[in-house]
């Protein structure tokens, strides 16, 4: 505060402080500002950014409201207050952003980059992966890459077949294999010998290792796998820590854990730590896996499903270089490698945009969530008043809440589809709002009122139970037959000139995975089959029927004509799996196995997608 006061000219903080010293301040004179961003991601977007750039822009807002005021018919105090808000919320004349990422998604190019000769967001500057690679300054961590799989059998241990929700039950039974002691033993002990013979002698023995898990309970196990491993092969030379948030209850026992409790005693920073001799061997769960650099990292064993961002920003923490790196290894229990590749296929040259963002999605998803009636105009008045007020106090949330309650009954009153296609849309018009208001500037006062009271109303909707519960299905199966497996090894390789891009967001809502139901028996072979078994090729014939049904369907070719591959992928993804449901009947186990794996659902949509579009418009050569 005191350096924003006097002028001082460069200013280090994090984002988070601008809202806390704005009281702090008396109004700040008319200057320029440049605000530098690193790893430059959704941060710069929401209340925090508001804070930054009402604290800087000085006069200049001011004398915008009033300019759009003098434009308006009489608006209420409220909506003047809204339309302040919406205003701040765009770009500011007197504020220029320099932002840095290696990881540019479409919102960072669209909010930080330039509008290119095609009318997209493209990048000022540009230092890309391959030209870092091959110049030597970061390591190619995709050469070597291996892939493992497992391959096991799970029984029935009651009596009973109750009907469970198929894919809330797939769900369960992975987490209950993922989980099991034995899967969790055969990985640490592969883990802990490939680090041994592989990782551990490089850099002169200083080399250290990652073990990326899923969640905070597979952490805890890991680590007491690892420690009972190490105590049983009487190994000295690695040592493991493990680093997660808060506290953890496994119900195999009694006692929660920290990650203080699980670590030595007076340990200190953990990263420090792992720089240290005493330990070479970190486990993880979310925390370390951005921003974390540690040059002597060589090795990742990754036990978690990565995709997009994520995968490139994980696995990037192995691609610092010092004196004596010249390689990395990943080995992968999850992922598959062609999911790898197009995670890292965007980021690897210039990342191209797919498709720019519409501003009328807007008003389609406000209209939709009107038609709903969960809520009525009166009531987002009524929040508007409170929540707009200037001399607004915090104790003043029990009124906001007052003003949400009406919406929450009637939303708590809706079948578990129309919850829940609520709360999509809802968010969709949140997410949407808070990007494009900072690269559009909106004076529409109605739509800044809808934006909030919608925000507030999703935090007391995450509170409201809604939809099946969760299927636990520890004490009903077993695991019978176990084997883990090294199907693929070599070399990931990006592809230079490669049209991989990245989306915006476009979609008006998303749609509810169906619930079928069906027998716990019949849940167990489908899940069992789905694991070592390849497809036949009397398989393909339903694909091949499906392709050819859409293909004759008037609304299809009409799409295929009108629309950009993209958007006409959108539509087939829907009308797939409406085909698929629509066959069940003569090819049971087939459509099961698909219908309960998003993944193989979307290869198949996009096969039928990129089959039917150049056929559809006439081209030669389709598929």
């Amino acid at each position: 505060a005191d350096s924003l006061a006097t002028g001082s000219p460069i200013i280090i903080s994090t984002i988070h402080k601008f809202g806390f010293i704005a009281d702090k301040i008396a109004a700040l004179p008319d200057r320029r500002y440049a605000v530098i961003v690193d790893e430059a991601h959704s941060s710069q977007s929401g209340e925090m950014a508001d804070a930054v750039r009402e604290l800087l822009s000085g006069s200049d807002l001011e004398a915008q409201l009033q300019a759009e005021l003098d434009e308006q018919d009489d608006p209420t105090p409220v909506d003047q207050l809204a339309l302040r808000a919406a205003l701040l919320r765009g770009r500011r004349p007197n504020i220029s952003y320099f932002a840095f990422t290696a990881t540019p998604k479409f919102k960072t190019l669209k909010l930080f980059g330039y509008t290119d000769a095609d009318g997209k967001p493209a990048p000022f500057d540009l230092y890309s992966m391959r030209q870092a690679i091959e110049e030597g300054f970061i390591l190619d961590v995709l050469k070597g890459y291996q892939t493992w799989t497992a391959y096991y059998r799970l029984v029935k241990k009651v009596a009973e077949d109750p009907e469970l929700p198929k894919r809330e039950a797939a769900a369960a039974l992975a987490r209950f294999v993922s989980l099991h002691p034995h899967n969790i033993a055969q990985k640490t002990e592969i883990i802990v010998e490939h680090f041994r013979a592989h990782v551990l002698p490089e850099l002169g023995g200083k080399a250290k290792a990652m073990v990326v898990t899923s969640s905070r309970l597979h952490a805890t196990r890991y680590k007491r796998a690892f420690d009972a491993y190490l105590a049983e092969k009487g190994y000295a030379d690695v040592a493991c820590l493990v680093a997660f948030s808060g506290e953890v209850r496994d119900p195999d026992f009694p006692e929660a854990v920290t990650e203080g409790s699980m670590n030595p005693p007076k340990l200190g920073d953990i990263a420090e730590a792992l720089d240290s001799s005493a330990f070479n061997v970190l486990i993880v769960a979310n925390k370390y896996q951005t921003g974390f650099d540690q040059p002597k990292l060589v090795a990742m064993y990754v036990d978690k499903k990565l995709a997009g961002v994520q995968a490139v920003q994980t696995l990037s923490r192995l691609n610092r270089t010092m004196p004596g790196k010249t390689h990395t290894f990943v080995l992968d229990f999850v992922n598959d490698r062609e999911d790898i590749l197009n995670s890292f296929q965007p980021f690897f040259e210039a990342t191209a945009i797919d498709e720019d963002v519409d501003p009328q999605r807007l008003y389609e998803l406000s209209a939709k969530l009107d038609a709903t009636r969960v809520y009525v105009d009166a009531e987002v008045e009524r929040f508007a008043r409170t929540f707009f007020d200037p001399k607004r106090k915090p104790d003043d949330h029990a009124q906001l809440t007052t003003a949400l309650n009406p919406a929450r009954d009637r939303y708590v009153a809706l079948d578990d589809d129309d919850q829940d296609d609520f709360k999509k849309t809802a968010s969709a018009l949140v997410n949407l709002y808070s990007f494009l208001g900072q690269v559009i500037t909106f004076t529409d006062a109605e739509l800044e009122k809808r934006y909030v009271y919608v925000r507030f109303l999703l935090r007391l909707l995450r509170q409201t139970q809604s939809g099946p519960p969760r299927v636990r299905l520890e004490d009903d199966v077993a695991l019978e037959y176990y084997r883990l497996q090294r199907i693929a090894e070599g070399d990931i390789e990006l592809q230079k000139g490669a049209n991989a891009t990245v989306s915006g967001p476009t979609a008006t809502g998303t749609r509810q995975a169906e619930l079928v139901l069906g027998p716990l028996s019949e849940l167990l072979g489908l899940f069992n089959e789905r694991f070592g078994t390849e497809w036949q090729p009397a398989d393909l014939l339903i694909v091949e029927a499906i392709k050819e049904d859409l293909a004759r369907d008037p609304y299809v070719s009409a799409a295929a004509r009108a629309n950009t591959e993209a958007k006409f992928g959108l539509a087939v993804d829907r009308l797939v799996e409406d085909a698929l449901v629509s066959r069940h009947g003569k090819n049971e186990q087939f459509v099961d196995k698909v219908l309960s794996d998003d993944a193989m659902l979307r290869v198949l949509s996009e096969y039928v997608a990129r089959a039917l579009y150049p056929r559809l418009r006439g081209a030669e050569g389709a598929v």
